[in-house]
């Protein structure tokens, strides 16, 4: 069952998008559960079940709605945030992996459909990697890794505060993830690219500092690959 979380200091408008979420799932003929926060407080110490959506208000007393987010970015029970306001002075600030959009309030019906159809659709495209380790077979979900280095008869899996030896091949991974954001860079190395703060010539810059080489016979389908992700989370998330 899909999990709705709904954040906002106004009841009113708590109401507001809970309905018109109700009335998606009506239509669809799927039952959903909805979470229902007064504060950035509320979300900040939540520890229930995992939420597929977070509508989150911008402007509340305490903490506002992108300190919030800055702060369960890496949570894992907070799947994708839909920033709702009558404002669009914070509509940069939101941008992020976990946000699908920037809506203004009243929030339309047709926007709730979608974003919620958008937060399901990538959950359901988050897969996890089998990986080969020497305590037998681990999946990891695509969106947890940052990158992968190849070494002389393993592999390093990098995570956000952690690292993993796995004995499968860059060529099994890239089997398993075709089409997914993972992006071979070099013979020895793969990048998440959802994780990419840029890149100068022919280096990498990772979100944890990590700064990995392109190589040359790699260097174009990178680009290419970047720039469509860049895109996809700035403008084009929600097509």
């Amino acid at each position: 069952m899909i999990t709705i979380g709904i954040c906002d200091d106004d009841e009113f408008c708590r109401d507001d998008i809970k309905e018109k979420c109700k009335a998606y799932f009506d239509e669809v003929g799927e039952a959903c559960n909805l979470i229902e926060f007064s504060s950035g407080e509320e979300v900040v110490a939540y520890e229930g079940e995992m939420i597929h959506i977070l509508f989150l208000d911008i402007q509340m007393g305490g903490i506002n709605g992108v300190e919030v987010m800055n702060i369960i970015r890496d949570n894992p029970l907070f799947w994708r945030i839909v920033f709702v306001s009558f404002y669009e002075s914070f509509r940069l600030d939101s941008l992020d992996i976990k946000t699908l959009a920037y809506a203004n309030k009243p929030v339309k019906p047709e926007i709730v459909g979608r974003c919620i159809a958008v937060a399901i659709r990538e959950d359901r495209k988050n897969k996890a990697i089998v990986f080969e380790s020497i305590n037998g077979n681990i999946s990891i979900k695509v969106e947890d890794i940052f990158y992968i280095v190849a070494r002389k008869n393993y592999a390093t899996v990098y995570l956000k505060n952690s690292e993993i030896n796995v004995y499968s091949s860059l060529k099994s991974i890239e089997e398993q993830t075709e089409g997914l954001s993972l992006q071979r860079i070099h013979r020895s190395s793969m990048v998440n690219l959802i994780y990419v703060e840029g890149f100068i010539n022919r280096t990498v810059k990772m979100e944890t500092g990590a700064s990995l080489t392109i190589g040359r016979k790699y260097y174009n389908s990178f680009r290419e690959a970047y720039f469509a992700v860049v895109r996809k989370y700035s403008i084009g998330r929600m097509e």
